[in-house]
This record gives C-alpha cells, structure tokens and sequence, in this order.
C-alpha cells in the first residue's frame, strides 16, 4: 500500500534513484568512510592486519601522517621505503590512503618560515604518489601551538597553506588540496584564514569536531551549522565539508587522590571531611554524564567525605541554602545558570574545585530536551574575572608547552610523590587577585625560559570574598565514555554528520593504543582493542555503513524535530531503497512513526531485529524510542506522533543505575 500523501515524494524519488544508478558503480575513491590509523608509524608493521580490519567495518579511507622527519632523516638524505611500502600494500588491499602533510625538521622549525626546504619535501612526496594519491592534507590540527611547532596563527598557516596548494596544483592540477583539519571548529582560526585570502587555496575544508564526553546532539550540528555560515559569508560554501578525526574515548577516570586531598587542605585548614555535590552537564532528557566520574571523587576526597550527583537545580537551591561545602564543576565547563548563585557562594565561603582542562572555559546552557550545550551568548571570560581566574595555556602564551611536565610543589608535600609523572597542559596566574587574595601552587611545571608556571593549584580569596577555587589543568582530567555511549554515539554522529552535508567522515581510530597508562584518552578511541578484539562501536559503526553504502544520497527532507528532541535522517540507498534511522534524546516514548508506504522493516544499531505493533492503518507503525537508533527501509518517513507525556530518562550514575 502507497499512502495518498506522497505523490511530490514520488517524482522526487524518481531522480535520485537516476543518480543513485550512477553512484553504486562508484569505485572505493567515492566512498565517505574512513578511519584513522597511524600505519605510517607505530602500527606500520601491522598494515595489513589493519587494512583488513578496515575493510570489514566497510571504512574505505585510512587517514595516517606522511611525516616529514622520517623521510628527510637527515638534511639532504630521503628514504622512501617505509612510504613505498605502505602505498603498494594500501592499493592492493584496496584502501585508499589520505596523506597528512605535517611537521617539521630539526632544521626547519617552524615550517612557515623554511618554505624551501618544505617545498622540496611537499614536491619530492607529490611526484612520487601523485598518481596513487589523489588527496593531499596540509597539515594536522594547525590552530593549536603544539602540534603547528610555533605559536598557532592563522596568517602565517594561510602562507604555508597558500604555497602548498600552488607547489602541487603546478605538479598536478587535477589532485585535491584538503586544508589541515583542525582541532575542534574554531570559527575564528578559520575565519582568520579566509579573510588572509586562504579560500583560494584549498578544495575541501576538514575539522575534528570532538564534542567528548558529551553527546553529539546539539553540539555536532552547532559546530556543522556555523561553520557552513562562515564559509557562505566568505563565498566558500560550495567547497565540501571532511571531518577527518571525530570520536570519543573510553579511558578509565582517574582523580589523583593526592592532589585533591592537597588542595582541600591549602582550601580549609583543619577540615577533616567535606559534603561536596558534583555537577555534571546533564544530557538525553536530563540524564547525567557523570562518565565515572563520581566515584572518581568520592574516592579521592578524604574518608568520611561525602560526594553526591546534583542536577543544575538542585546546585543551585544546595549553593543558595549553604547545603554543602564544595561545588565540583565538569572539566572546563559550567552552567550559565547556575553561576550567579556560584558567585555568592564562593563570596560566603564556599569552595569550587575543577579537574581538567582550562577553568571555567565553556559556558553551557540547557535546551527544552534537558541537553546541555555550548552557549555562545555568554562570554566566559566575564565570569572568570568575577571570580579572579586568570589561565593561560599555549595558544595564548607563546612561552607555554602542551603536555609540561608536573612536579609537587611546597603545599603538596606529604600528599603527591615526587616520583609520579603528570602532565598539564593550562595553567594559573595570579594577575587579577586583589589583596588578601593569594594563588598557592599544589603542581608546576616550567615555561620555555624556565620560569616556574603553576598548573594545579588554589586560589585562596580574602577580603570581600572568603572561599576558596580549586583547579587543575592536567591532561588526564578530561571526561571519558562508556562502551554503550560510544557505540551509540558513533551511529548518531554519523547520522547527523550526512544529514549536515558532510562530505567524509573518518573516525578516530581503528586500534586503541591502550598502553600501560589507562587514564590517557588518547589510548582508548579504538574501533578496536590493543587485541585486534571488536569494541561495541565497531559493530554498530560497520551497521551505519552498510545501512548506509558508499553512494547513498541523503533525501532533502527535515531530519530532527523542531526542539531537537528526536532525529529522524534519510536516505536513498545505490539500490534504490529509501532508508533512515529514528532515535529520541528526551527519554523512551512509544512513537507512532507515519510512512509513505506500508512494508517498512526494523533493526537496532548493530542489526537485530526491532520489535513493533501495527498502527491504525498499514503506513503507521509503533515503535519505542529511545537514544539507541532504529534502522529503518523501504518506505519513507512522514512524521513522528509522540505520545503527550513521554517516559523520562533515568538519571544514571557510574553503576548504570
């Protein structure tokens, strides 16, 4: 049965399937999957274990480094072979390798100011692949300090941008020029770039848009969305979208019970347990992501301390009523909402403490749906000089290392031992304390020109406020995943990266390292484990793709609802089939999903079949929704009825109840 509303969907179905026609005779090259994998490097014995791996997740692209100091291995003196070998076996397997452009030299730091030298390796490297290796990235993650080798700069990367992109257009007018994607979507890097002329000089933007731990809705589609206002702004719009790294880790969630205990006590002498809440930012319906870390906390803090989950209200009405001793705030972010009462807090005594990352650095707010997401309203550094934080890290101070290494300083003797290694990467200054007012350092580390820079450490207030911030800008301070949340994260991103217009989506990445420090999310992206074994998310990643082939082409249709509650994008699939996938972020609800059609089937994100019961006629189904996807093909989807009063989602601690 055909449903009476859908004679517009079927003249529109009749030219995409035209198109579709074309498309699934498209070789490997077309495809928009891909994962990255460091086979030019560490895994580089592994490739054909790994390229095997790929291929059976239907990922198409591997995304590795061409480095140049492994190539040039000392001035004048090229080797290719590691690079030969790892082009022949990729072709063979039929993997399609992105080569990434990057780095430098010991010669040639920075890479923007010996462009001769970077040109003969860009030219050496270009000739040599330029027929097996159609894509060329320049550069990786060039707005942070770290990784361009020089303080981070949109002129002087639109210079090397801008160079490379004429040296192999000349070589080879027909070969792609991907600009280096980016580390995160900083609008105002890229926008640094186009207005220095850059748009002229790369066929295809590239991001990594990381929104860990947090979900991606609201978040992924903010980023997507005002990048692609930036680029039409500055006539680009018409240039293809990468996204060359995204995903979210698993590491385990450590508090080092040392530092925290340490800077309790410089915050309160003499208070021997402490009633603190953690707040942090509240996701699908409201739910918590505590990502672990509560008991975290709870086990840092000193015994007999208590340390409980608070929902944004329920901080505010503890803070205002002086319920509680210590506020914890999530790595780098806060509720708008919440922060007057904060203020007051802190003025009356109170103590904020803050684990990870730049304090107090992304505002929040809280959508209809109960997500919390970025707020772009507020400027974050006005609360910041309320509350007298003043941090700096490289992309600020030229003088600043990423990853500095950490020694215990005066307050943290008897707490920290000397012989455990940290590393931070954002640090404290004391330039807007007012007197009374002191800066006492718990971890420091040294600047470029060996002046000592605190990293972790307590802002001890006095005169008109009395209480006590407490911050730690440590690497591994960052928020984590469970398996289920990466599993299911991975399928919604992918659905909404395509409904966005992306062009390519790569994961990051297929191996986790998993080496021997279990707190380090760089070790725990994988698609896989250390053990080649298949995490959760390889399954429900390999599902999406073959739900979703290479040549599928996404339906012009609305994808979300209007409060961005439930996701519903589609797609028409080589064979002519009208696919999608539904899911909820405001708690579980029994939908009545309206069709075009009758005939629909049902899968969950990894396959199985999804249980439904008929609607009242033949084109209306019932299915439960939830923050896992439904897959559905072979009729097109019309709307969603949602019952009036959907089930809440349950609020989930550490345990999973």
């Amino acid at each position: 049965m055909t449903c009476d509303t859908t004679s517009w969907f079927k003249g529109k179905v009749r030219g995409f399937a035209l198109v579709a026609a074309v498309v699934s005779a498209a070789s490997a090259f077309e495809s928009p999957y891909g994962v990255v994998a460091h086979v030019s490097r560490d895994e580089f014995k592994d490739r054909a274990r790994t390229f095997e791996a790929a291929k059976k997740a239907g990922l198409e692209w591997i995304r590795t480094d061409f480095l140049w100091r492994e190539i040039e291995v000392k001035r004048g003196e090229w080797d290719f072979t590691r690079y030969d070998a790892l082009v022949d076996d990729a072709v063979k397997a039929g993997i399609n390798i992105l080569p990434i452009l990057d780095y430098d030299t010991a010669w040639s730091r920075p890479a923007w100011k010996h462009l001769d030298m970077w040109g003969e390796f860009v030219r050496r490297m270009v000739t040599r692949y330029k027929d097996r290796l159609r894509i060329w990235e320049v550069w990786n993650e060039q707005n942070s300090s770290f990784m361009w080798r020089d303080h981070a700069d949109a002129g002087n990367y639109t210079i090397l941008l801008k160079y490379t992109y004429n040296l192999i257009k000349d070589i080879d007018s027909s070969l792609t020029v991907l600009f280096g994607g980016t580390a995160g979507v900083p609008v105002d890097f890229i926008e640094g770039v186009l207005k220095a002329g850059g748009g002229a000089y790369f066929d295809a933007m590239n991001i990594h848009p990381y929104t860990r731990p947090q979900p991606p809705e609201g978040v992924l589609d903010a980023h997507y969305e005002n990048l692609k206002s930036l680029m039409y702004r500055y006539g680009q719009d018409e240039k293809p979208i990468w996204v060359t790294e995204i995903g979210w880790p698993t590491q385990k969630v450590r508090r080092d019970a040392g530092i925290v205990r340490a800077s309790l006590a410089v915050a309160c002498p003499g208070r021997k347990t402490w009633k603190a809440v953690f707040a942090p930012l509240p996701g699908i319906g409201g739910k918590l992501f505590d990502n672990g870390m509560l008991e975290a906390y709870r086990t840092a803090f000193p015994e007999g301390s208590s340390v409980e989950l608070a929902t944004p209200e329920e901080l505010v009405r503890l803070m205002d009523a002086d319920a509680v001793d210590c506020v914890i705030y999530p790595a780098q972010d806060f509720i708008g909402s919440t922060m007057e009462s904060l203020i007051a807090f802190v003025a009356r005594g109170g103590v904020l403490m803050q684990y990870g990352g730049m304090p107090m650095w992304w505002p929040q707010r809280i959508l209809p749906s109960g997500l919390a997401v970025r707020d772009t309203s507020i400027p974050g550094d006005s609360y910041r000089r309320r509350l007298r934080i003043s941090p700096e890290a490289s992309f600020s101070n030229k003088q600043i290392s990423d990853s500095t290494r950490l020694y215990p300083a005066a307050a943290a003797k008897g707490f920290v031992s000397s012989s455990e290694v940290f590393k931070g990467s954002f640090f404290l200054t004391g330039k807007l304390l007012k007197p009374g007012d002191e800066l006492i350092p718990i971890l420091v580390g040294r600047d470029k020109s060996g002046k000592e820079i605190v990293c972790a450490g307590v802002y001890r207030l006095g005169g008109d406020m009395k209480g006590s911030l407490i911050f730690a800008g440590l690497d591994n301070g960052r928020g984590t995943n469970t398996d289920d949340e990466q599993m299911k994260f991975a399928a919604r991103s992918l659905g909404i990266s395509f409904a966005e217009g992306i062009e390519k989506y790569m994961w990051y990445e297929l191996r986790s390292k998993e080496g021997d420090n279990l707190y380090d999310m760089e070790h725990h992206f994988g698609l896989l484990s250390k053990d080649w074994v298949e995490k959760p998310v390889f399954s429900s990643t390999a599902e999406f793709i073959r739900r979703r082939p290479a040549g599928s082409i996404q339906l012009r249709v609305p994808w979300h609802s209007g409060q961005k509650t439930f996701y519903h994008p589609q797609w028409l699939r080589p064979d002519g089939k009208i696919a999608g996938m539904v899911w909820s972020i405001c708690g579980e609800a029994l939908c009545t999903l309206v069709f075009d059609r009758s005939g629909a089937t049902f899968a969950d994100l990894i396959g199985r079949p999804v249980s439904t019961v008929p609607g009242s006629d033949s084109c209306r189904v019932r299915v439960a929704l939830e923050d896992s996807p439904v897959y559905f093909e072979g009729a097109r989807l019309l709307r969603i009825e949602v019952p009036s009063t959907p089930r809440p989602a349950p609020v989930f601690t550490e345990n999973g109840k």
